[in-house]
């Protein structure tokens, strides 16, 4: 499968039930996409947040265009 990132992106642990057709529609999220989302619901604001990546605490996600 294809990803907007260079390289192929495995398909892991697709449940199977039984004889159900199963199929992929879209990549698996990228590391770190609701890292920032999700601090802010913590309460980090966007100096907090910047200061962590600064840091090297956490990345700056790599979105996805869809």
């Amino acid at each position: 499968m294809h990803n907007s990132r260079p390289g192929i992106v495995e398909r892991l642990g697709v449940a199977r039930i039984g004889h159900v057709p199963v199929s992929v529609e879209r990549t698996p999220p990228t590391l770190g996409r609701d890292t920032v989302e999700v601090l802010r619901e913590v309460g980090y604001d966007d100096a907090d947040i910047k200061a962590l990546e600064a840091k090297g605490v956490t990345t700056p996600a790599f979105l996805d265009e869809e």
